[in-house]
């Protein structure tokens, strides 16, 4: 649920801290970042983030390390860090297969993509659509645009204008 107000989630913290439930903790932590990094409130949010993300280290729940890695990365996107950006994504594709959601791999490895094609790798932009291409036929919306997206990008570096176009199309 998105809120803009953090007097609920605090609530959360302080009431799985003082029952030792580090896996809700961890939620409640990573869903207070977000909140925190929506009121551009960036130092506190990464954190708070990195808070969730140390307590969530040992735990067996890939679903939910998919998506904290998927944020973290993201943030990281968002200040131009792509070295972190790649090492959570990577972390977040780990989990996403541990998962064996189509739509959470897709997902993670156009992220992977789009961040090589934007740093102008195109061998690994090829690399990361590829391994998404046995699992792109399974999704669709946005997920699967931004995989056609990433293939014709590789398509149009490469000299293939026609087959580019017909993909974007």
């Amino acid at each position: 649920l998105l809120t803009e107000a953090d007097s609920l989630i605090l609530f959360s913290r302080k009431y799985y801290k003082e029952k030792g439930d580090k896996e809700h903790l961890s939620r409640a932590l990573l869903h207070h970042a977000i909140i925190l990094y929506k009121q551009k409130q960036t130092h506190e949010a990464v954190l708070t983030m990195k808070q969730a993300e140390y307590m969530a280290k040992d735990m067996k729940k890939p679903a939910f390390k998919w998506y904290l890695y998927s944020v973290l990365g993201d943030v990281n996107d968002n200040v131009g860090n792509y070295t972190q950006t790649l090492r959570y994504y990577k972390q977040a594709f780990a989990e996403a297969r541990q998962c064996q959601r189509d739509e959470r791999i897709v997902q993670t490895l156009n992220n992977i993509a789009t961040t090589f094609d934007l740093l102008g790798q195109r061998d690994s932009l090829k690399y990361y659509t590829d391994l998404a291409k046995p699992y792109a036929p399974k999704t669709n919306g946005d997920i699967r645009a931004t995989y056609l997206v990433n293939k014709a990008s590789y398509l149009m570096s490469s000299g293939k204008h026609k087959e580019a176009k017909r993909l974007l199309m």
